[in-house]
């Protein structure tokens, strides 16, 4: 897996400071789940560690992002969450692989980092692009401040 550099720049983000904090976190996650496929020596509570972490904060990010989209009446809301419902069935789908006891551990962890960083980096750098001219243009006006 070819890793690209993982860290937040100001290019990311959306204008809505409570966003871009819980964005920054998805990069200190997917830092700590590129950690953990190097090691060799992972093991699948490690592994379990991470991959709960994530998926706890995608769960609660993509909630509060919903939300605020919504009352925003940003029009591509639907894909939006259409895009975060894949990501939450991508990681159960990750959950039950660790929970199987044939599943090759350096394998997954592999997988998993592959997949939060290339989603990662098509999120910020897509959807999230096309939302912020939309919330810059006045439609944040529309919305609730917090979730």
């Amino acid at each position: 897996m070819r890793e690209k550099k993982i860290a937040w720049k100001n290019e990311y983000k959306t204008g809505v400071p409570w966003i871009d904090e819980q964005h920054k976190h998805f990069f200190t996650l997917l830092k700590e789940i590129m950690k953990a496929s190097r090691n060799r020596a992972l093991t699948r509570k490690d592994l379990l560690f991470c991959l709960t972490h994530l998926f706890n904060h995608a769960f609660y990010h993509f909630d509060s992002e919903e939300k605020y989209l919504a009352n925003s009446k940003y029009p591509g809301v639907k894909q939006h969450v259409a895009s975060h419902a894949k990501y939450r069935s991508e990681l159960r789908a990750f959950l039950a692989s660790i929970r199987e006891q044939k599943t090759d551990i350096a394998q997954l962890a592999d997988r998993v980092a592959a997949f939060a960083q290339d989603w990662l980096f098509r999120h910020m750098l897509g959807v999230h692009k096309e939302q912020k001219l939309y919330l810059k243009s006045g439609g944040e006006k529309r919305g609730d401040r917090r979730r």
